[in-house]
């Protein structure tokens, strides 16, 4: 329940932001999102949610783990229209990251173009920021 009240409370604080005259620099909010399924309707709502929040201007970053990180195998062919949507997050300007280690595991050697292996270097710097909210799928 607490989790739905959040999400409530963000996409109600992003909808004001464009509707009230608020600093420019809170207008945009960096989203971090972990993926760990591979075919769940948490799956489609976290892509779902990065579309809706890129087409408003916000930055949106994705990282695949567990079973998630098969949606950006090149080799994977299941579940067609998630990796279509995950497409179209990088296409709309969001940034994709797969876990290496669950890419080790499931022995994944190559990913769909857009798409980057997630390292420290790329993420922490993203946790830090004080204007990027976290949301674990």
């Amino acid at each position: 329940m607490g989790k739905y009240l959040f999400l409530l409370l963000v996409f109600f604080t992003l909808g004001l932001a464009h509707e009230v005259k608020l600093p420019q620099d809170m207008l945009e909010v960096k989203v971090l999102m972990f993926v760990t399924e591979e075919s769940h309707h948490r799956t489609e709502t976290a892509i779902t949610m990065a579309k809706s929040l890129l087409s408003s201007g916000h930055r949106v970053f994705l990282v695949l783990e567990g079973p998630a990180v098969k949606l950006v195998d090149k080799g994977h062919k299941a579940n067609p229209a998630y990796r279509k949507k995950l497409l179209e997050v990088v296409e709309l300007g969001g940034e994709v990251y797969a876990c290496p280690y669950w890419g080790r595991k499931l022995r994944i050697k190559d990913l769909l173009e857009g798409v980057s292996w997630a390292n420290p270097q790329v993420i922490f710097p993203k946790l830090a920021d004080e204007r990027t909210k976290v949301l674990v799928w």
